[in-house]
């Protein structure tokens, strides 16, 4: 970016989960809310050259399958005090994650949540490690998601300065010149070092976040929604006890296994009622192949869940397209 580009900072509040996903740049998004209510999101987005800083929270706890889609790579940071829980890793702290192009990260984050996304691309933080800092060994990969454990000093000191950095620009509508040399030089003297002296933990080397046993349970569940496996299916077809399979589950994201595939499938329906209006179907027959027989459950399940009805959603999502079409 030359100085004479002058990028803009965008600040935008949703009252829509999907209207959310379509903002959150950088990752291709599936985000379905674990507790009923109305969501209420906010985000804001800064443009430095090389990196990208996005501030987002919202208020119901959430399921994100997301895809780092941008060349580079992405750093995840909770600044809430409730920390991102992820479906196919278990950690006993806060963790922060780094997802490089491609790759896709599958997290739960609680109600009330906080959070930022730290954007660089490879060859910049590439040039950093040879030219500027001592390289770690444990630095981030580009063909996985890497996870890394600060300690609570790290956490504290980082969450600071990205706290700072959202303060600094909160008032702004346009980057200017001094303002775009300070994110940058404060990018590279503090967040970045900072990143870096987290990647380069010990403990790091010792830590195993990887649970397969869950994460192929939760590829089973999601690859057969339409007819999803019990409990006992899938502890036997992974070859643990029931028991322990709960206790995964519990310990990731708070809602027993039957939970979980309860929440995948009404937001597998609600994707799919938001397209009825494109093609021939009905809501029962939709509930009907995602395994829901009795429709005045399956009604009060999705309202619990979303705050609507399906016809009422259906209903609403034409009303916003006819009025979009109007404009």
């Amino acid at each position: 970016m030359s100085d004479f580009e002058i990028p803009t900072i965008l600040h935008e509040d949703f009252n829509n989960v999907d209207e959310y996903i379509d903002r959150l740049k950088g990752w291709n998004n599936d985000i379905s809310q674990l507790t009923p209510g109305l969501w209420l999101g906010s985000q804001s987005t800064i443009n430095a050259g090389e990196y990208q800083y996005i501030f987002f929270s919202h208020s119901i706890k959430s399921l994100h399958k997301a895809n780092q889609s941008q060349i580079g790579l992405k750093f995840l940071v909770p600044l809430s005090a409730k920390p991102i829980s992820y479906l196919t890793y278990n950690a006993d702290s806060p963790i922060i994650s780094c997802a490089p192009c491609g790759q896709q990260m599958d997290a739960v984050t609680q109600e009330q949540f906080e959070g930022v996304s730290i954007f660089i691309s490879y060859e910049h933080f590439h040039f950093l490690l040879e030219n500027r800092y001592d390289s770690p060994a444990n630095c981030p990969s580009r063909y996985d998601t890497s996870y890394f454990k600060p300690t609570a000093l790290q956490l504290n000191q980082l969450t600071r300065s990205l706290i700072h950095i959202r303060q600094t620009f909160a008032a702004e509508h346009i980057i200017r010149l001094d303002k775009l040399h300070w994110l940058r030089w404060f990018s590279e003297t503090t967040v970045i070092p900072m990143l870096i002296n987290i990647i380069a933990n010990e403990t790091n080397q010792t830590v195993k976040l990887r649970h397969a046993v869950f994460a192929q349970a939760v590829k089973l569940i999601l690859d057969n929604l339409d007819s999803a496996p019990t409990v006992t299916e899938l502890s036997q077809e992974l070859g643990v006890t029931s028991r322990h399979l709960q206790q995964q589950f519990q310990t990731a994201l708070n809602l027993t296994p039957k939970q979980f595939i309860s929440r995948c499938r009404l937001n597998r329906a609600r994707q799919q009622f938001r397209s009825i209006r494109y093609k021939r179907g009905s809501i029962a027959d939709i509930a009907n192949n995602l395994g829901y027989w009795h429709m005045s459950g399956f009604a009060q399940d999705f309202r619990r869940l979303f705050g609507v009805t399906p016809s009422e959603l259906i209903s609403l999502d034409k009303k916003l397209t006819e009025h979009e079409e109007e404009i």
